[in-house]
């Protein structure tokens, strides 16, 4: 299922994914894996400039949040993709600030990771990403820039790369359908080892995501 809302922010800012009918009908929807990619949004000039040291706090709260739900889901936190600079496009649009998201955002969004694997961590060590509790990183920013050659600006994005961001928008922020399915193919890489929790004759749960 599908818990995403374009445009929301991590903080809470005027457009803040907590303030979403998504967010709640996530936190009700007995998830066992929820797929968490938040922060682009939150690269922007005036929203870090006025709420900078709000990030940390904020995603490792929205993580808890789904930590905390009766159905005991494991939490795989995503950092988003690069954003980067098309051909065509002479800098970031709508005030983005790529470094930012390279740099600070980035290591924070890992910084939250290491905090609420250490806080919620299952008995037993979490053997799989599925284990209740278990909360896992993929930062799609690294792997994107090892398997794509994607670069922040001023370098412009390769071939490759460019291929991965939607034509229609011009952005760099916005994924086409082949870097949605980049975005798929990772978390099923992550998923793939899981197995059911109840019997062996169990069916697979279904992920829940929350996209930004």
């Amino acid at each position: 299922m599908n818990f995403g809302h374009g445009g929301r922010t991590v903080v809470n800012a005027t457009n803040a994914y907590v303030r979403t009918d998504e967010y709640a009908a996530a936190l009700v929807s007995r998830p066992h894996v929820v797929v968490l990619m938040l922060g682009t949004n939150d690269c922007k000039r005036t929203v870090w400039g006025q709420h900078r040291q709000d990030f940390g706090p904020a995603l490792a709260n929205i993580g808890r949040s789904f930590l905390a739900l009766p159905s005991q889901p494991s939490l795989l936190l995503l950092v988003p993709p690069p954003i980067v600079q098309l051909e065509g496009q002479s800098a970031p649009v709508n005030d983005f600030l790529p470094k930012l998201l390279s740099g600070e955002v980035r290591e924070r969004i890992q910084q939250v990771a290491r905090q609420l694997s250490a806080e919620s961590a299952p008995a037993g060590g979490g053997i799989t990403p599925c284990a209740p509790g278990a909360v896992t990183l993929l930062d799609l920013h690294e792997r994107w820039t090892a398997r794509f050659g994607c670069v922040a600006p001023p370098g412009m994005a390769s071939t490759s790369c460019a291929s991965l961001y939607s034509r229609a928008s011009k952005d760099g922020v916005h994924t086409s359908v082949r870097g949605a399915e980049a975005i798929a193919a990772a978390v099923y890489e992550v998923l793939e080892g899981c197995r059911p929790r109840d019997t062996p004759q169990s069916k697979p749960r279904r992920a829940r995501s929350a996209r930004w």
